[in-house]
């Protein structure tokens, strides 16, 4: 036995028909599965059944993947609907991950020659002497019907809820920031402007033109030093003073004597 690697991992592509139908009652999600060998009902499923599962000894089911299950029981000839029709089929359980049961080649080929419409997910063929026409979940349905109080409630009676998501408006949460110690805060909120943080270039100022704009506010001033060694050894120095300060230097002069 062999079973198709979309029916446990519950993917669905364009050649990909599922059901809705029931089993004693309970609704049921079904895949018709080509790729598998034979038909199956999950183990979940089969718990919720009142027909015992007759036990088998442990058979494996290959995967389309490479890996294998264990097959250890069976539904005989076990009835399941669909769109007011009837079947019977051999199920063996099977830990099946999303669908609660797959019905593969040995369905259909019971079902002899079939019209498939990939498209549309319809099947077409003769059953009991009656053409009959089945129409799959189509995927990306734009709208959800409404459902009242009692529907929902005989819905989940039944077994037919297998998710329930509530959703509702919530106010928008502050992003969790850290909590910054009290001195440090009141800080903060004193000087805003000074620790707002930046959202452009700082304006432009005529005291920051370079080192020739601060010079410009100051005199250069040049002293002649003299010393007593003689005029072969007289040297120069300057002195830089604010022009707030400006005052005229005096040169002075000063005879230096010759020693003997």
């Amino acid at each position: 036995m062999s079973i198709s690697k979309l029916a446990t991992t519950g993917q669905t592509t364009p050649c990909t028909v599922r059901l809705l139908g029931r089993i004693e009652g309970i609704e049921v999600l079904i895949l018709v599965d080509s790729g598998s060998s034979n038909s199956f009902l999950s183990e979940q499923s089969a718990a919720r059944m009142q027909a015992a599962v007759q036990p088998l000894a442990p058979v494996p089911v290959k995967i389309a993947d490479g890996g294998t299950l264990s097959c250890t029981g069976i539904l005989p000839q076990c009835k399941w609907k669909t769109q007011g029709q009837v079947f019977q089929s051999d199920l063996r359980v099977l830990s099946l991950g999303c669908y609660d049961m797959v019905v593969g080649m040995d369905w259909l080929e019971q079902c002899g020659p079939m019209w498939v419409d990939w498209t549309n997910k319809t099947l077409q063929f003769i059953h009991e002497g009656k053409e009959v026409l089945l129409t799959g979940i189509q995927l990306g349905l734009q709208s959800v019907p409404e459902v009242s109080a009692a529907q929902l409630k005989a819905m989940e009676a039944e077994g037919d809820i297998l998710h329930f998501v509530t959703l509702c408006a919530m106010a928008p949460e502050e992003t969790n920031k850290e909590k910054l110690p009290t001195e440090v805060q009141t800080v903060l909120d004193d000087f805003q402007v000074v620790f707002t943080e930046p959202t452009g270039l700082p304006q432009h100022r005529d005291c920051c033109q370079g080192p020739s704009s601060v010079l410009n506010d100051f005199q250069v001033v040049f002293t002649r030093s003299h010393c007593c060694q003689g005029p072969s050894q007289l040297t120069y120095g300057h002195t830089v003073t604010p022009r707030s300060r400006r005052r005229r230097s005096k040169t002075r002069s000063k005879k230096c004597s010759r020693p003997d």
